[in-house]
């Protein structure tokens, strides 16, 4: 018996696998690389502050091994702390060094920072920090403000004086604040809420302990009887406690009696009425009735809201060239003239010219193989000389068979044409979507809302990012912003990029995002 042959791993998966692996050890090993960056830039910048005076004639001696600095990270420290703090922009350069050590962080697997926001932000951050240090102690700590921060407030004090710069700085100060916190109108008008008055719970939560006289308490003092059922009791530390007495029954309350609770009777029990559900009617006179709402529009949050436009979009159906009938005739008897040589005749032929392709419907007569037909494809699109034919054999629903024939110059679908129809401007579809035209040259519309999900796959350049376009564009020019909003991923920045500009009313952004098109897909996780 011949041995079976062992299957060999293929190449390509296990080359994916080692690839999947080098990168989350890439991925770690920066990770640890940037938290020894930031805590050795951390310890030289501290060590800075006690260490520079004794330091300072010492940095040109870098190569000489048998000159020892102060710094607590060595002759580099030394060196890196005098270049961020004396020369650059003083103490705020430790911004640096907490955004190297949360950038590491990150990498390690922690929740990942929008990187571009917060490197923008620091940046901004230590930059004003350096002008404000340099301003406020000036010339008696010098290095706080750094040479950077020293030199912008010199030339600052110079042009606006002492009091414009320090309303300047507090400005700006504040402008950057917006910004980084995102502080709105609506933010503001928080502080300025007077509280709620008359609320019970705040009553409640800061009344004092209950009295045994307000309680009406028996003559010792420390029971209060309620009725035979109950009693309440205060212990030492003023704690009610309510007993129940389970040896006297509880008496029901006669059938239709109302509850005389508030009146002070002796009635225990509330009243309850049962009704049949199905039975039960709608009271719309009487002043208790509860009011009917309205549905919501939500279309009124943007009244002024004006949908795209089709004077936006161009309208090629003017420059289109029609299937003339020289090639119709010429087709149809090409046709005919290949069936014949293989000794299949028809009764009657008819063509439907659509924008791409034509249909030339055709009825056999009786005693031919509908197979027989088929088995020609090849050949009658040789006679035509056509990159390729298509036969339906037999069409559903009209007893005929179809042979597809593309058009010599075919026509431009617009998604003018598509958007300016009928069938589109009247379509109820929850959410409405044209794709093109048919072959009888109708728009094929599409209702998004009934689809899971939907695929669009194949090959370049068959299509697929027109189609992501149709779809797009259908759904801007039929639904308002209040009532759709896109969450768009697109990593290679080259489909989706432009769609960007809608930003403000049909994009659904996350908070601490800066681009409002996902390059990232693991931010997709965070959106669901």
């Amino acid at each position: 018996m011949a041995k079976a042959k062992k299957k060999k791993p293929s190449p390509r998966k296990k080359r994916k696998k080692i690839n999947l692996v080098i990168d989350n050890r890439i991925r770690v090993v920066l990770g640890l690389i940037f938290l020894f960056l930031a805590l050795f830039a951390g310890i030289s910048l501290v060590s800075y502050f006690f260490t520079w005076q004794a330091d300072q004639s010492l940095l040109d001696t870098f190569t000489d091994p048998s000159i020892e600095v102060e710094n607590w990270a060595g002759k580099v420290g030394a060196n890196l702390s005098n270049l961020l703090i004396y020369k650059w922009f003083g103490a705020s350069s430790i911004i640096f060094v907490l955004l190297i050590g949360l950038i590491g962080l990150s990498l390690l697997g922690a929740k990942p920072l929008p990187l571009g926001r917060t490197i923008k932000y620091s940046i901004i951050l230590v930059i004003w920090l350096s002008i404000s240090l340099a301003f406020t102690f000036g010339k008696s700590i010098f290095y706080l403000g750094g040479g950077h921060g020293k030199y912008i407030s010199e030339w600052l004090i110079a042009f606006l004086g002492s009091i414009g710069t320090a309303i300047l700085l507090i400005i700006s100060g504040l402008v950057i604040m917006v910004f980084l916190f995102r502080i709105t109108t609506v933010h503001l008008k928080l502080f300025g809420k007077k509280p709620e008055e008359d609320n019970p719970v705040d009553d409640l939560e800061n009344a004092g302990p209950f009295e045994v006289s307000e309680l009406n308490p028996d003559e010792d003092g420390n029971e209060i009887a309620i009725d035979d059922q109950l009693s309440v009791s205060v212990d030492e530390n003023d704690q009610i406690e309510v007993d129940f007495n389970p040896d006297i029954p509880w008496e029901p309350v006669e059938e239709g009696k109302r509850s005389e609770l508030e009146s002070g009777s002796d009635a225990t029990s509330p009243e309850m009425t049962v009704e049949n559900a199905t039975e039960k009617k709608e009271d719309t006179g009487g002043k208790n009735a509860p009011a009917i709402l309205e549905d919501y529009d939500p279309t009124l949050d943007l009244e002024n809201f004006k949908f795209p436009g089709l004077d936006l979009l161009f309208d090629h159906s003017k420059g289109n060239t029609k299937v003339g009938e020289e090639e119709l005739i010429g087709n149809k008897n090409k046709i005919v003239e290949t069936l014949s040589n293989y000794k299949i005749t028809i009764e009657k032929i008819k063509a439907t010219i659509g924008p791409t392709i034509t249909l030339y419907e055709i009825i056999p007569t009786p005693g031919i193989r509908i197979s027989k037909i088929k088995n020609l494809e090849d050949d009658i699109a040789l006679s035509l000389s056509a990159l390729g034919i298509r036969i339906i054999a037999p069409i559903p629903g009209r007893g005929t068979i179809g042979i597809e024939v593309p058009n010599r110059k075919p026509e431009i679908v617009s998604m003018f044409s598509i958007l300016n129809s009928k069938k589109f401007k009247e379509s109820t579809a929850e959410l409405p979507i044209a794709l093109g035209k048919t072959i009888s040259n109708e728009t094929y519309l599409l209702d998004l809302a009934k689809m899971p999900h939907l695929l669009v796959a194949g090959a370049t350049g068959q299509g697929k990012s027109v189609g992501l376009n149709a779809i797009i564009a259908s759904l801007l020019y039929k639904k308002h912003p209040s009532q759709i909003k896109f969450i768009m991923v697109d990593p290679k920045k080259v489909e989706l990029t432009l769609y960007g500009r809608m930003l403000k009313h049909y994009l659904a952004q996350m908070p601490d995002s800066e681009d409002p098109i996902i390059t990232d897909t693991n931010q997709v996780i965070y959106m669901l």
